[in-house]
């Protein structure tokens, strides 16, 4: 169980351009796929994540089912394991969760849980 906040703005328009006046112009001069190499800023309690970051179809689902706190998503398959997620908070500038993760595991792995249980 971990807790994820997610900004539900768009990266280039979160940011000002009194703090990087020239980070909003490379993407225009260099093209979409030119990066920028910096150090975090001092004084960065964490990094920022985007909602934006996560894959179209999780996106999709996720705006749908989870519109208010309280509200828990569908149990959701992932490669490595089965996620669900509970709303903790939701504004327009955040989306909080609570996201359960339970890996998968292969029939190998479960037989051996079970010889070991049954000891």
């Amino acid at each position: 169980m971990t807790e994820t906040t997610w900004r539900l703005s768009a990266r280039l328009a979160e940011r000002s351009a009194r703090e990087h006046p020239d980070e909003l112009e490379i993407p225009q001069r260099l093209g979409p796929n030119a990066q920028i190499l910096s150090s975090p800023p001092t004084g960065a309690k964490e990094p920022k994540l985007y909602f934006e970051d996560l894959p179209g179809e999780l996106q999709r689902v996720l705006r749908v089912q989870l519109r208010q706190s309280g509200d828990v998503s569908a149990v959701i398959e992932m490669p490595h394991g089965f996620v669900l997620y509970l709303c903790k908070e939701k504004s327009a500038e955040t989306l909080g969760v609570v996201v359960f993760l339970l890996p998968k595991r292969n029939y190998e792995q479960w037989l051996t849980e079970q010889d070991e249980a049954q000891r």
